[in-house]
């Protein structure tokens, strides 16, 4: 990666890079990914292009997140009625 990378003069930043093992856990080998020589760390859940999705391709977290902004924000517009 870091070859293809250098390659095309893409700048990879390590602290915004992560690994997301997909799929059962029984199935998914055990494996540590490093980018420049510095370790991956392993996440439960990833954000790209704005939607959230877990190790089980579920769009439950993202779900979870829009539901709660939106009750958060009508909350707020509650709040603004009484006035």
């Amino acid at each position: 990666m870091c070859t293809w990378a250098e390659k095309w003069q893409l700048k990879l930043s390590v602290d915004k890079c992560f690994q997301l093992r997909v799929g059962l856990i029984k199935s998914v080998p055990n494996a540590t990914y490093t980018l420049y020589g510095n370790q991956l760390s392993l996440v439960n859940e990833a954000r790209d292009l704005g939607v959230l999705i877990d190790a089980q391709l579920s769009f439950e977290p993202h779900i979870n997140v829009i539901d709660a902004k939106a009750n958060m924000r009508a909350g707020q517009i509650g709040l603004l009625r009484c006035f």
